[in-house]
């Protein structure tokens, strides 16, 4: 929502100050109570007429165009190939108001809010991540110099608030994510391990998923923010996939692309067709979410993804 508007409204109300008076002198939950109720007294003056034509007109609740069955089968498919390590969760698909905005810097009108302080999931990672450091949590009070790693995966349904313009995009599609939490080990042991494990899981992926004829190429794109020395990192992803002809990479030295979510290296697979177009299916990288949530710089935690909706919208599936 555009202040223009905000202005508009308050001006309409003759209230100037409302948006002040209410955050200054109104817990969450008072304005909760506020806002359920004057949702009760609104829907009342809907009619059939009026919901099936924000039915047919509201893009967040669109059904989407890709067969169930299909999508089921991709998920199945995928979460046969995750590592036995890696703990399944089934999330919610409701998250702490916030969520987005705090740990990522994503602004709150890309994401849905509720009136029950909580907002729609917008980033699968960002979910996971609070399950890990609540696990962490645990672990940590038992042992505060506890090592343990907590691996968890997923695929979940997700709600964006921000219009795309590319027609492969939608506002509600399916995330598969991975997340690895645990603590720092001293020689970046945490960092090597998880990264090759993400990526080779993730290749691993792509040899197992997609049609071979339609992969001429595979980059894996390294995204430096240069705040630590990632070589030995990098290399190693290297020296692991060495043997695989069709991938080729590409660093990107103190950039800043995804500075404001990732924290010290982020990761894109791309794959390239044979017409030559190129498509971004993987992101990944490690974040300090963990390690702000527990308030403990020891913390470390690597994310990544895959957009399962737009695979299938861009690339023949192997039966």
């Amino acid at each position: 929502m555009t202040q223009k508007i905000v202005d508009r409204i308050l001006q309409k109300i003759k209230i100037p100050d409302l948006i002040e008076i209410l955050v200054e002198h109104l817990s969450f939950g008072e304005i909760q109570s506020l806002l359920l109720k004057f949702f009760e007294t609104k829907t009342k003056e809907k009619g059939f007429n009026n919901l099936l034509l924000e039915y047919k007109s509201n893009r967040f609740v669109k059904p989407s165009d890709i067969n169930p069955i299909i999508h089921r089968k991709l998920e199945l498919k995928i979460f046969s190939q995750v590592p036995n390590d890696f703990e399944l969760v089934d999330l919610s698909p409701l998250t702490p108001l916030g969520t987005s905005s705090i740990l990522t810097t994503v602004h709150q009108n890309n994401v849905v809010s509720t009136i029950r302080n909580v907002e729609v999931a917008a980033d699968t990672t960002n979910i996971l991540a609070l399950e890990c450091a609540t696990r962490r949590e645990n672990l940590l009070k038992k042992d505060v110099k506890c090592t343990s790693k907590v691996k968890l995966c997923t695929s979940q349904r997700v709600t964006r608030g921000q219009f795309f313009e590319n027609k492969s995009f939608s506002a509600c599609f399916n995330l598969f994510a991975l997340c690895t939490a645990g603590r720092d080990e001293g020689n970046d042991s945490f960092e090597i391990a998880s990264l090759e494990e993400h990526i080779t899981f993730y290749i691993r992926l792509i040899e197992y998923l997609i049609d071979k004829n339609e992969v001429k190429k595979i980059i894996i794109k390294f995204f430096d923010f240069g705040k630590q020395n990632n070589l030995k990192l990098i290399e190693n992803i290297k020296n692991k996939l060495a043997h695989h002809e069709l991938i080729s990479y590409k660093t990107e030295e103190n950039s800043e692309f995804g500075l404001n979510y990732y924290s010290r290296l982020r990761f894109m697979i791309n794959i390239i067709n044979q017409t030559d177009e190129e498509f971004n299916y993987i992101d990944g990288g490690f974040a300090d979410w963990t390690s702000k949530l527990l308030n403990n710089k020891k913390e470390r935690l690597l994310t990544s993804g895959i957009g399962t909706d737009f695979l299938l919208r861009t690339v023949k599936i192997n039966s």
